[in-house]
């Protein structure tokens, strides 16, 4: 058998680069250093989840330094599957103009892939994750494809008419709920483990090591590419090595870039890859808030999450916000199984910002990792027009509901602004045309090393307020397929 492609970590994106690779007859081998197998437990009825019980968040391998911000938090969940075990489930598309707008900054935040390629990717991820939501086209929130129907609540209809007043939309959040009727033992419907990396198992093309934490990959400076991936046995302590035709990292976007960073070598002492110093530069992440509000008279209880789009673009390129309205509380999930009517929502605001080489991600000399490598130091914070356009946020919700009738009033106040707390940390081995503006070309592969691929949300150029998973997800699938078509032809470097 042919050299195998190894692709490192179990998360979202890693499971479906592995998956495509094995539907084409590519040999494969995962890396993924949790040890301990999905748990919790999920029961849905009759298209409502009545029970969701989730795994605590395993902090191993969190080893990291703050600088800026010195609340900036890092999650991590390293167990097979990653943070697929705790994720809300959310998989809006990115807008066309999502991948455009940025542009009328600077050149350097323009994507080199547009939304037209990603289309067929959208489609077929969607399709594997049984999508609940709801049919409707938007300039701000493209339509997806969704196996379950999930219409707006009738009575939210007077508060969509303010909003396309303003030129903004209220959508049911398309969300991977999964059946119906369900029960499994697992903290979500869709774990990218339990879904897509349990049934490669049946494939002799494929080989699943858990518990092997990747240390660097090595690269071989004749042909300038990677040739083998060293990793250590978390239960033995002993070191191994694979010969790999290349190497797809998928750790999470701050594991990967320190990934590659621990992989510096003679031709690269800065990092794998990292001819013009762009590594771990450009960190971004969605400032994140969330509170409830008490409405002046009662409305349709919400058990399936909507959305109030963004403002219509032409506002400051890269500054945007998207609006979740869910139950308030336990109880109001609760009651959102009778008819009864309620006044509390609670508020989920995603914000944007623009990704500045002054945020970053970097290696701290002065702090060790549990494996004897430099830890991360994560300096980033959120400016006042992130600050402002967050305000911006709530001032327009509360005049949406305004205009629909609906006088509202905060129950409690925001919580403070920490990055990091959205879990959506992208942007530090990003994707450019440009070796000087990022770490990958269009297709996710290292522009100095391009048998090597970066996968996940680290490769984003920009991000908009819409979650990442799916465009991630998409992504990475589009980056197998042609590492696939390459390897087939025999030209892949």
């Amino acid at each position: 058998m042919s050299l195998p492609i190894v692709v490192i970590g179990s998360g979202p994106s890693g499971a479906v680069a592995a998956h495509t690779l094995i539907q084409r007859g590519i040999p494969v081998v995962m890396l993924e250093s949790g040890d301990t197998l999905p748990s919790g437990i999920l029961l849905r009825v009759n298209g409502r989840t009545i029970l969701r019980r989730r795994p605590k968040v395993n902090p191993r391998g969190a080893t990291h330094v703050t600088g800026r911000n010195p609340n900036t938090q890092w999650w991590v969940h390293l167990d097979p599957g990653g943070l697929t075990n705790l994720w809300t489930g959310a998989v809006p598309r990115f807008s066309p103009e999502d991948f455009t707008e940025g542009e009328q900054l600077d050149t350097r935040y323009r994507w080199p892939v547009d939304y037209e390629e990603l289309v067929p990717f959208y489609e077929r991820i969607e399709k594997m994750m049984s999508i609940s939501g709801g049919h409707r086209e938007t300039p701000m929130a493209p339509q997806g494809v969704f196996r379950y129907e999930q219409p707006l609540p009738r009575g939210w209809q007077a508060v969509d008419r303010a909003a396309q007043a303003r030129g903004q939309a209220l959508l049911s959040v398309p969300i991977a709920n999964g059946a119906p009727w369900m029960f499994a033992r697992q903290g979500t419907a869709f774990n990218s483990f339990t879904c897509l990396v349990v049934p490669l198992l049946q494939s002799p093309l494929f080989e699943l090591r858990t518990g092997a934490h990747v240390l660097r990959l090595e690269l071989d400076a004749t042909q300038q590419r990677v040739g083998g991936v060293v990793y250590q046995d978390r239960a033995s302590g002993q070191q191994h090595r694979i010969s790999v035709a290349g190497a797809i990292i998928a750790c999470g976007p701050l594991n990967s870039t320190k990934l590659l960073f621990d992989s510096a070598c003679a031709a690269f002492p800065e990092g794998l890859g990292n001819r013009e110093g762009v590594l771990g530069h450009y960190l971004h992440d969605h400032p994140h808030e969330w509170f409830s509000l008490e409405l002046s008279k009662p409305i349709s209880r919400l058990d399936h999450c909507i959305y109030l789009t963004r403002r219509p673009f032409g506002y400051p390129p890269l500054m945007a916000s998207g609006i979740t309205l869910g139950a308030a509380s336990v109880l109001e999930r609760v009651l959102s199984h009778t008819p009864l009517p309620g006044r509390k929502i609670g508020v989920q605001i995603m914000g944007s910002m623009v990704p500045t080489e002054d945020n970053f991600a970097l290696p701290d000399r002065q702090k060790i990792d549990d494996f004897g490598m430099p830890a991360i130091r994560v300096c980033i914070d959120f400016d006042k027009d992130v600050k402002d356009n967050m305000s911006l946020a709530r001032k327009n919700l509360r005049e949406v509901l305004e205009d629909a009738g609906y006088e509202s009033r905060m129950i409690h106040e925001p919580n403070v602004l920490c990055p990091g707390s959205s879990v959506h940390f992208a942007g530090t081995v990003r994707m450019h045309n440009s070796p000087v503006y990022g770490m990958l070309d269009r297709y996710n592969r290292l522009h100095a090393v391009p048998n090597v691929l970066v996968t996940d949300a680290s490769c984003f150029t920009t991000c908009p307020e819409k979650k990442p998973t799916l465009t991630m997800m998409a992504l990475s699938c589009r980056a197998a397929e042609r590492l696939a078509d390459d390897l087939k032809r025999g030209t892949c470097v």
